[in-house]
């Protein structure tokens, strides 16, 4: 087989890391005057500089409100928000658990402690505490949202969308929701639903207005409602305010990063998915996307350490395996890809990127019939996968089966349109018929969107030589 029609090996950026938004719930101390020497006089000031991004002041005067009143459940959760505002995860679930203890019908302070092992990528135990939040409080919004974004993350989409589905019939004015829902959408090839929620969520929040983690906002146009309708240019533009206001908040930069990484700026993309790393480095998505922007680069050891280090705080991180496995690919250790790709499989089994990708591996290594079968698979989970169409069509191009090659091209090309692989993957499926007029027109165009496709009569030959 040329380089002209190498099957795409799927490792698209993984969409920026959307899910918006764990919001800190911080209950409002009761009013007092500041000189009355009460715990409640020191919660009332924590809580003012707590509000301006002073944590280290904040903590002192929670833990002086603490020692006047041991039995202050509010200052706790409180002093634990200000830890987590930090990135002091493990104090901030001590003083949580102390709120429990001494208030345990407290719905707020498990959703607050739900948020502090999201942080720390413990989504199991977050969705425990955001189902107990929930059972405390049946109406409790952000409570659905987050447990959401945790399914999200533990790639249950299912789950996912029925939460933030929820959360939308509690609030029908909740864009964050929205938009959550429409990136779950995405990630279950629901590009219909996606666009729609996308669309709500902007005239719902027309500024943009989101709360990533406690810390600042997305300014303007939402850079992720641009993002995921393919605006990147907007996008970027969003996402730079986002950076102006709160340049802590490693979110905004990892959105631009995935803006810049679509866009083919490869070299921006490092670098901003490299600073949400600094600012964060526990956030998976980030090391996968710069992965994903070294291998294109074809920096392969680079890449396999992100992938490397994505797997390290996230053993479960099906994306990780499946970048991996397209770097060995790259190297020509196809064993070691169909490996990696397997374990994606076994971690995520709907993930249609590894069953195509997998099928890649196995045709070079002449294994056509299990080729064959992991792209049924891909497309049984994606119905819309137009690379895998087309690499099925050119697998049973290659064991001489031209109608059904036939028929996969001529759905790859509904799906992708004047697609130059797909064309002279069609080509060959003509060819086989003795339609060769038909293989000619296929072969022009494909050199016509592409030049670096080889002239009909030279594809011929190859045609010939190859079977």
């Amino acid at each position: 087989m040329t380089t002209s029609n190498m099957p795409r090996l799927m490792a698209g950026l993984v969409c920026f890391s959307l899910i918006s938004a764990c919001v800190l719930e911080t209950p409002t101390a009761p009013f007092v005057t500041d000189d009355d020497g009460s715990g409640a006089a020191f919660a009332r000031r924590a809580e003012d500089y707590s509000n301006a991004g002073r944590y280290d002041q904040a903590i002192k005067l929670y833990t002086e409100a603490i020692r006047l009143e041991p039995a202050y459940a509010y200052a706790y959760n409180n002093r634990g928000n200000a830890y987590r505002n930090k990135g002091d995860y493990g104090r901030a679930i001590q003083d949580y658990n102390e709120a429990i203890r001494l208030e345990p019908a407290n719905a707020r302070t498990f959703y607050n402690r739900g948020n502090a092992y999201f942080d720390l990528v413990d989504n199991g135990r977050a969705i425990q505490d955001y189902s107990e939040a929930i059972r405390l409080d049946p109406a409790y919004v952000y409570a659905y949202n987050n447990r959401g974004n945790a399914y999200f993350h533990k790639r249950d989409y299912e789950l996912a969308i029925q939460d933030y589905s929820e959360a939308i019939r509690l609030d029908p004015s909740d864009a964050v929701s929205y938009r959550n829902r429409g990136i779950a959408y995405r990630r279950k090839s629901d590009r219909g639903g996606a666009i729609q929620d996308a669309d709500t969520a902007t005239l719902l929040d027309p500024t943009g207005a989101v709360v990533y983690r406690g810390s600042g906002i997305d300014h303007g146009r939402s850079g992720i409602d641009h993002g995921l309708r393919g605006d990147y240019d907007l996008a970027i533009q969003d996402l730079n305010e986002a950076i102006r206001l709160d340049p802590a908040d490693a979110s905004a930069y990892h959105g631009r990063g995935f803006a810049y990484g679509r866009k083919g700026d490869y070299d921006r993309a490092i670098q901003d998915f490299g600073e949400a790393i600094r600012l964060d480095p526990a956030y998976v998505l980030s090391y996968n996307n710069r992965g994903v922007a070294y291998q294109r680069k074809g920096d392969y050891d680079l890449a396999i350490q992100d992938f490397d280090g994505a797997i390290r705080l996230d053993p479960s991180d099906a994306l990780a395996y499946v970048g991996r496995g397209i770097v060995h690919s790259l190297m020509g250790d196809q064993d070691r890809a169909i490996q990696e790709y397997t374990e994606a499989i076994r971690l995520d089994p709907a993930n249609a990127s590894a069953y195509n990708n997998r099928g890649i591996a196995l045709r070079d290594k002449g294994y056509h019939n299990q080729a064959i079968h992991d792209y049924d698979e891909a497309i049984r989970l994606d119905p819309d996968f137009a690379s895998a169409y087309n690499n099925r069509c050119w697998q049973f191009g290659v064991i001489r089966r031209p109608l059904k090659a036939l028929s996969d091209c001529n759905e790859s090309l509904r799906l992708r349109p004047d697609n130059p692989d797909t064309l002279d993957s069609r080509a060959l499926a003509y060819w086989l018929l003795d339609k060769h007029d038909n293989a000619q027109r296929d072969l022009e165009r494909a050199h016509e969107i592409e030049s670096t496709f080889p002239l009909w009569r030279d594809r011929f030959r190859e045609f010939a030589e190859m079977l």
